[in-house]
């Protein structure tokens, strides 16, 4: 199954669309963000073998899909999403980090491979959302990722169908305080306003919002929050 995002019902193109690569996709994720790696090449999908891949690798398919930029300290676990049944398309796949698409880095011939499915490459990239300035992980100002920066939310409107939402995405089960105001003030852009979410949502982007950039408030409204624990942090990815 591709894993589909829906637009937001403000009109603006969510985080996916308006990153999502033509010959680019994750299929077969569990939520946003991860699956299996398949290009399009000559009119039709096919998988990538994990021969050489690399962080490197992983940053230029996720750069591509709107993902924040993974480091070794901070990469999420690299679980399988299953195999693809069409054709290899890329092998040998090099990338320094810098490209902008699979196709830029180094690569075997198209459709030349040594490989079967079972080394289809899957990825998991780093959520859109992250929690800064907390005494501890779970806790922090709500910080967003759009077109390369981080930005802050107002709390006009959040409560806990918001806070959840986030808190699943970073791995949690749920929110324990849905908003905080003991965290440092954000010193960037104020990405959302109004965030209004059902609770059921995979992506606080596919919530309902002014949209993007449109808000009536200061730094001094952020967004903190602090999610349930009850034991171990989920895995990304798992």
């Amino acid at each position: 199954m591709f894993l589909v995002v829906q637009a937001s019902i403000y009109n603006e193109p969510s985080i996916h669309e308006s990153y999502i690569s033509l010959d680019l996709r994750l299929v077969n994720g569990t939520s946003p963000g991860q699956g299996r790696v398949e290009v399009y090449h000559a009119g039709e999908w096919g998988t990538v073998c994990d021969d050489r891949w690399s962080l490197e690798n992983i940053n230029v398919v996720c750069q591509a899909l709107g993902y924040p930029v993974a480091s070794e300290d901070n990469l999420p676990l690299q679980t399988s999403f299953g195999h693809g049944m069409g054709n290899i398309i890329l092998d040998d796949v090099t990338c320094l980090g810098n490209e902008t698409d699979l196709f830029e880095c180094q690569h075997e011939r198209y459709f030349e491979t040594n490989c079967g499915h079972s080394e289809d490459i899957s990825v998991t990239c780093l959520p859109v959302v992250r929690l800064v300035g907390g005494r501890a992980p779970e806790e922090g100002r709500l910080e967003v990722y759009h077109d390369g920066q981080w930005g802050t939310v107002c709390d006009d409107g959040w409560d806990m169908n918001d806070a959840n939402v986030v808190c699943r995405m970073l791995g949690y089960a749920a929110a324990a305080d849905p908003l905080l105001t003991v965290f440092q003030l954000g010193s960037g852009n104020i990405f959302l306003d109004e965030v209004n979410c059902h609770g059921n949502e995979t992506n606080i982007w596919d919530c309902e919002s002014e949209g993007l950039m449109v808000h009536n408030c200061g730094s001094s409204e952020d967004v903190g929050l602090r999610c349930k624990t009850g034991g171990e942090v989920l895995e990304i990815g798992t």
